[in-house]
């Protein structure tokens, strides 16, 4: 049985016979497909099923998943229990099912379950796959098991605790769980970070030499300056004045050099989030992916059929090695489509993607890049032009394409120039910009309150150093290199002792939560809490005034003496 649902209808192209049409069936959420196909020469029956999300989650048994019974540091050590992610599907039960043999009610013998390991979701990958099937890698598995338990016992632990801590302190505290997770926290310092750094910076004035020549033409062109820009005001001014003795300029070297704007990596999921939003993964095509066959599917396309066929006929170029994080494989398109069968903003991402695979395969953007040295008096200047050679991938990535007002006038070492304006200009050195995916991520009042309060009682919580340690222990459970006890174990036992510190420092967090936030009671708001589960409800402004339960999902109206009764 294959997981990955999207590969059925290329498994089974490449598998059955025309005279064996595949059956369809579904149980109301997964589906069924089966078919008499070939496999290892001989003649057999596939049947593929997909399933929807994990099977199986990680979680506390019984007592344990209650926030207002025991104490948090006990989910560090207290009993785990596999249970079905989603209950009311009966996925496991599903596939226990139809797992049975056909033609008798043994069930399959775990020795014969193999795995065809394969990311890449066409014929030839999928033939190959079913050639090399190998056993299912336990070692992998229970890498996954502890990165899985690990961050269940850590967040679960840090999460429960500090959110019943500060519940129903903070009237303006608009957060009804404060979270920590081994991953997302460090995440978060770093934007609080560089909110910090924004907010401590002192910007500086410094002074810039602005000078334009003008050629014979009559083209304008603005000048670079050697010194780049002065922080002495008086110093500056005097290199005005230099200048400004002079009325021509003159050419004084010239050199240039073939350049190469490079095409695209392969497309991850990443990438086209942030282009298509304007939030690693693999950017390397498969060592066996069949480049050429997908690019020939392009080639009718009337939108980029004639770039495409220039490639075939040039040869395709091979694609950047990118990273292999041995998740899936780079996004490509499956078949060619057409404006007509896309709309909006379908259309807009198929483009996308089918511009960027093929410009993934087309030649370097080549342009030859010009510098020219122009001196006045004892200063320097430059100017910087580029000319096309060859527009490459940029035919097809047009964004991306050199602009045509970046060429230069015709010149030659010792031609003198006027000199056109020159003036100083006041500049200020500018802060860095917030992290940015496709919009800025800034951080919130509680985000920057609580980094804070980790910085303070112990960085290392909030610091990526921790979860590096830990990734590298897991890739070793991978490989074999190893014990999956002794890993989790002594992780555990860390975090349990940075849990138990933190519960002893955790004033240190209020004291910087009470100069941020308000109490409840400056607040005016009802401090009350939930009849089914008894956490501090949030207040609602409506009429009437209403109290909600974002745990229980439950909302109570408020009498106007205030009191609510259960």
């Amino acid at each position: 049985m294959l997981r990955y649902q999207s590969t059925m209808e290329d498994f089974r192209r490449s598998t059955f016979t025309e005279d064996d049409q595949p059956s369809h069936r579904s149980n109301g959420s997964c589906s069924v497909h089966e078919w008499v196909g070939q496999f290892r020469n001989e003649s057999v029956n596939f049947k593929m099923i997909s399933v929807c999300g994990h099977v199986m989650s990680l979680d506390f048994i019984g007592k344990y998943n209650n926030w207002d019974k025991g104490n948090p540091v006990e989910l560090f050590s207290c009993p785990t229990e596999k249970k079905e992610a989603v209950p009311k599907l009966k996925i496991p039960s599903f596939l226990a099912k139809e797992a049975v043999q056909q033609g008798s009610f043994r069930k399959l013998d775990p020795n014969d379950i193999w795995r065809a390991k394969f990311s890449a979701i066409t014929d030839k990958d999928i033939k190959a796959a079913m050639g090399s099937l190998i056993k299912p890698n336990e070692n992998e598995a229970r890498s996954v098991d502890a990165r899985q338990e690990l961050d269940l016992r850590i967040g679960c632990a840090f999460t429960r605790f500090q959110t019943k801590f500060f519940q129903g302190k903070y009237g303006d505290l608009d957060s009804s769980l404060i979270s920590y997770g081994p991953c997302q926290t460090p995440t978060l310092g770093f934007c609080v970070q560089r909110h910090d750094e924004i907010q401590t910076f002192k910007p500086d004035p410094y002074w810039v030499l602005q000078v334009s020549v003008k050629f014979p033409d009559g083209q304008d062109v603005c000048l670079s300056w050697s010194q780049v820009r002065s922080f002495d005001k008086e110093v500056a001014s005097i290199f005005l004045s230099h200048v400004k003795e002079h009325e021509f300029a003159i050419v004084s070297s010239i050199h240039s050099s073939e350049k190469t704007k490079a095409r695209p990596v392969a497309l991850n999921t990443v990438e086209l989030m942030r282009v298509a939003s304007s939030g690693l993964e693999t950017t390397s095509y498969p060592e066996n992916f069949d480049l050429l066959s997908t690019l020939r599917q392009q080639q009718n396309n009337s939108d980029w059929g004639d770039e495409v066929r220039k490639i075939i006929s040039s040869g395709i170029s091979r694609p950047k090695k990118g990273n292999d994080a041995g998740d899936h494989p780079p996004i490509t398109p499956m078949r060619s489509a057409s404006r007509n069968e896309l709309d909006g903003d379908a259309w807009r991402l198929y483009d996308y993607i089918t511009r960027d695979f093929i410009a993934t395969l087309a030649r370097d953007c080549k342009y030859l890049s010009t510098t020219v040295k122009i001196e006045i008096g004892m200063e320097t200047f430059t100017v910087t032009g580029h000319s096309l050679i060859d527009p490459g991938y940029t035919s097809l990535l047009t964004w991306q394409a050199l602009s045509n007002n970046e060429s230069l006038p015709r010149f030659s070492i010792g031609d003198s120039v006027k000199i056109g304006d020159v003036k100083l200009a006041e500049c200020f050195t500018q802060p860095p910009d917030y992290l940015t995916e496709s919009e800025k991520l800034v951080p919130t009042s509680l985000g920057i309150v609580f980094v804070h309060s980790y910085q303070k009682i112990d960085p290392e919580l909030v610091l990526p150093t921790m979860r590096s340690a830990v990734e590298e222990q897991l890739n070793l459970i991978a490989v074999g290199r190893a014990d999956f006890y002794a890993v989790l174990q002594h992780t555990v036992e860390i975090f349990k002792q940075k849990f138990q510190y933190f519960v002893l420092s955790i004033e240190a967090m209020d004291q910087l939560f009470e100069v941020s936030f308000s109490p409840l009671a400056a607040s005016g708001k009802s401090h009350s809490r939930c009849g089914k589960c008894r956490r501090y409800m949030k207040y609602i402004q409506s009429k009437p005034s209403r109290l909600h339960c974002s745990h229980c999902n439950e909302t109570y109206n408020v009498p106007q003496n205030g009191n609510i009764r259960i």
